[in-house]
């Protein structure tokens, strides 16, 4: 259900060829649920109906909801890294909101580092990071994973940086954008960059870089959560820590 969305995206549901009959009790109940809860999931072997059932109890709660109810289909959907886009495509939500609340977090990561307060940055920036990994929001992760990696060269762990920045790169080319283009997080992100590369040398800094880039993602989300200081092989990771899965 949307609420609290702009008023000119009006929501719709895909149109019913057919009646609904019967199954008043189940309707009732699902009602029941979507008045008390934020999230109500329907289950069941396929082809007993829960999509039809859903539809019709979405139709009748219409009316609670000043902007509307709108149907998200996620079946044809095979890229995990492209869910927040399509459910922020769907609700009509401008793109530079789809990752407000991670960039929220970043900001404030950035903050408390600038503050010399490390363990507050840490932790908004691990915060963050997790959360647009578990919305699957591309642009989200690699922006977090660059602040991640100005925490961790104003801390002088320039390995970690330099893993971070290289892990970061992909995303931002899959994403088609950098920091969302601000001057601010770029001349950061160039000042973290000139001291990694100073602490470690050229050759240690793009080492460092290209096993970040040839990272797996759900490697890299764990091994940026675990906080260490030295980064291992990307070769050598692959044999040791078996793949997270999108829930």
């Amino acid at each position: 259900m949307a609420s609290g969305l702009s008023r000119q995206h009006a929501g719709t549901l895909r149109a019913q060829a057919t009646g609904f009959v019967g199954r008043t009790a189940d309707l009732a109940r699902v009602g029941v649920l979507l008045e008390g809860a934020r999230l109500v999931t329907l289950t069941g072997t396929g082809g007993v109906g829960k999509t039809r059932l859903a539809m019709r109890a979405a139709a009748e709660a219409a009316g609670r909801y000043p902007d509307g109810v709108r149907l998200v289909e996620l079946s044809p959907l095979r890229d995990p890294g492209l869910l927040a886009d399509t459910v922020a495509s769907r609700l009509g939500l401008p793109g530079d909101e789809r990752w407000a609340t991670g960039y929220l977090l970043g900001l404030q990561c950035t903050a408390h580092l600038m503050l010399g307060e490390f363990g507050p940055s840490g932790v908004a920036g691990q915060l963050g990071l997790t959360m647009e990994y578990e919305l699957g929001d591309i642009a989200g992760i690699a922006y977090l994973l660059g602040i991640n990696a100005f925490l961790a060269a104003g801390q002088h762990r320039y390995q970690r940086a330099a893993w971070l920045f290289g892990a970061s790169a992909p995303l931002w080319e899959r994403a088609g954008r950098w920091y969302t283009g601000s001057p601010v997080l770029v001349a950061l992100h160039q000042v973290a960059e000139r001291l990694a590369r100073s602490g470690l040398g050229e050759d240690g800094y793009w080492n460092a870089h290209a096993h970040g880039s040839a990272t797996p993602l759900d490697r890299v989300i764990k091994l940026a959560l675990a906080n260490a200081d030295k980064m291992p092989d990307a070769a050598v990771e692959l044999k040791r820590i078996p793949p997270l899965e999108f829930n």
